[in-house]
């Protein structure tokens, strides 16, 4: 049942803010509710309701300007007893199965039945009745919870009885009590839907987001970017003329034996260690590629052939017959000789 935001309908909005409006009870979507009224000394009950233009209109069931006695019954023997209706309609369906099969224990099956059905029905709707005794004699309310505004109904159940005894006393209804309760429901009831936990998603759809509307002109377009243009240059440079290169010289070929070399030492030590090398990460760096001069071939056919070498000068090496042995002796003094 769909529920208007804010408070429920209220007589006071059709008879003026300067009344007394105690709700006794109102309907859960707020366009029904049944107050007292004190209003110019007067007691009224009244019904009030909104259709759904929001036009409000008032039924009124009692008007008097003294209330004498006021009474209020309430029935929780009805939610402290309702198993035992729940049980009394059980038993009336299984005696009403088995009359139907065996033709025994159908009459009694509908009385238990009967009687279950009515007093679970009472439970669930949950009455109080409330009786106004006037000079002109009584008028009584039966106030029932189902299909109301239930957390609002309990609480003018609650106060009803002290407001009628500050009215008996003093001739004035107080309803601020009642009246912060009821905004207090309000405000509990718009806040719960608006927040959730974080761990929970709304149930309803997304809200969608407001459309954009399309433009309504082209958007400008923007003008091409001018190439740059180079002038030609006022005198253009000559090229310059291609010669070949100069022929080298012919290398003379050399006169002598080539010059001896000094006669190199072994080092007295163990070469030096080289640094470990790490194998690059990458391909190994390629060479250039080697290009052939671009003049023509140089001509070494004139160069004259090196004079032969003359060996017969050197001596030939002396025969030896037979080899000459050394005795341990000779071999300890040539030792100590040479340390």
């Amino acid at each position: 049942m769909k529920r208007n935001p804010g408070l429920g309908v209220r007589a006071k909005t059709i008879t003026g803010e300067a009344t007394s409006e105690f709700v006794i009870r109102e309907s859960a979507d707020g366009n029904e509710t049944l107050s007292l009224l004190h209003v110019d000394d007067l007691i009224q009950v009244v019904t009030s309701k909104r259709d759904q233009f929001g036009n409000i209109k008032i039924e009124k069931h009692m008007i008097t300007k003294n209330v004498e006695t006021f009474s209020h019954y309430r029935y929780d023997w009805l939610d402290t007893t309702k198993f035992v209706w729940w049980t009394t309609v059980t038993l009336g369906i299984l005696f009403l199965i088995i009359g139907a099969i065996s033709g025994w224990g159908i009459n009694l099956g509908a009385a238990l039945f009967t009687v279950g059905l009515l007093f679970t029905l009472l439970q669930a709707a949950d009455p109080e009745y409330i009786v106004f005794e006037t000079t002109s004699g009584s008028h009584r309310f039966l106030v029932y919870r189902m299909r109301s505004n239930l957390e609002l109904t309990n609480m003018s159940m609650d106060l009803i009885d002290e407001a009628m005894q500050n009215y008996l006393q003093t001739g004035k209804l107080d309803t601020s009590a009642l009246d912060s309760e009821a905004q207090r429901i309000e405000n509990q009831r718009v806040m719960i839907p608006s927040s959730y936990p974080p761990n929970i998603a709304p149930s309803g759809p997304p809200p969608a987001n407001p459309p954009t509307p399309a433009p309504t002109t082209p958007p400008p377009a923007e003008p091409p970017t001018p190439a740059p243009t180079t002038p030609p240059p006022a005198n253009p440079p000559t090229p310059a003329p291609t010669t070949p290169p100069p022929a080298e010289p012919p290398t003379p070929a050399p006169s002598g034996p080539p010059p001896m070399l000094p006669p190199t030492t072994a080092p007295s030590g163990p070469p030096p260690m080289l640094p470990p090398t790490t194998a690059p990460s990458g391909p190994p760096p390629m060479l250039p590629p080697t290009t052939a001069p671009s003049g023509p071939p140089s001509d070494f056919s004139n160069i004259p052939a090196p004079p032969p070498v003359d060996f017969s000068d050197i001596p030939s090496p002396p025969e030896i017959d037979e080899l000459e042995t050394v005795s341990e002796e000779d071999k300890n003094e040539l030792l100590d000789v040479l340390k």
